[in-house]
């Protein structure tokens, strides 16, 4: 799926994707990731949200389904912008690339990281997380 930068179609495929997510079993390990292009904490993720409707939308998925996000749930403290400009008011940034799992699955989260790169003005997101389910066995005898 691609998110658009109009508003009203933004808060359409946040919808659509609300719908999708309604038909996951409960037991599904969900993994919800994208440039969002809005924030739902904006006094903790840019210094004003410019989209509050497809932020309140969004917002609401993720509460009514109990996600979490993954970054801010290993970096508490730490602002991690993930998108920055350079315009005529200054440098201006946002936290809008994230990604989402199930809070019942939070303990398989290992890592979430956050990479400037060259060839865009967003950082790249990167997670890591256990998917096997079987208990590991001590490797001594």
């Amino acid at each position: 799926l691609s998110l658009s930068n109009i508003g009203r179609e933004r808060v359409a495929l946040f919808s659509q994707i609300s719908i999708e997510l309604d038909s996951a079993n409960s037991d599904t390990i969900l993994v919800l990731g994208g440039d969002w292009n809005c924030t739902i904490d904006p006094s903790r993720d840019r210094s004003m949200e410019p989209h509050p409707v497809s932020a309140g939308v969004l917002g609401n998925m993720v509460r009514v389904r109990n996600l979490i996000d993954t970054y801010r749930f290993m970096h508490s403290h730490n602002k991690g912008l993930t998108w920055c400009r350079l315009g005529d008011e200054g440098l201006t940034g946002a936290r809008l690339d994230r990604f989402y799992i199930s809070a019942a699955h939070s303990n398989r989260l290992m890592k979430a990281k956050l990479f400037p790169t060259g060839f865009s003005d967003h950082h790249m997101v990167t997670l890591v997380f256990l998917l096997s389910t079987r208990a590991h066995r001590s490797a001594y005898w």
